[in-house]
């Protein structure tokens, strides 16, 4: 049996499936192409007004702490998920494999430019909305 695509096998065991019947669809193994990696972000849910596709984000994984890459915002998915008991919105963007040494499942940090703001915006706007939110203005 061959795969449509070249990659890393990266869900499946043949000793568990071996001999075993299989149905049609059914899937065998999951194979993840390694020259182009898919990359998620987790946005906290306080900070998603902020964020919008199109934004320069820059990349370090825990794999490569002194290594980073940098990208753009390429979607923001609509609905919250619950990650890490945070409700973050997730945001996807793709960064060229050069050499293959990301691997699919590596975790990291990211953080995206967003738009200039004045000082006191950016030390105090989380604690005011937090204040309004407290008041119920």
């Amino acid at each position: 049996m061959r795969s449509p695509i070249g990659g890393l096998v990266v869900s499946g065991d043949l000793k568990r499936s071996e001999g075993m019947p299989m149905a049609t669809g059914q899937v065998l193994f999951e194979i993840a192409p390694i020259d182009e990696m898919r990359i998620e972000v987790a946005i906290p849910e306080e900070d998603v007004r902020l964020a919008r596709p199109g934004m320069p984000v820059r990349i370090w994984l825990d794999a490569f702490p002194s290594k980073n890459w940098d990208a753009r915002l390429e979607t923001i998915h609509p609905r919250a998920e619950l990650k890490e008991h945070q409700n973050v919105f997730v945001a996807e963007l793709t960064l060229p494999n050069y050499g293959g040494k990301m691997r699919p499942g590596m975790r990291g940090s990211a953080r995206v430019e967003s738009d200039r703001h004045m000082l006191g915006w950016n030390l105090f706007h989380k604690a005011f909305a937090a204040a309004t939110r407290w008041l119920g203005w």
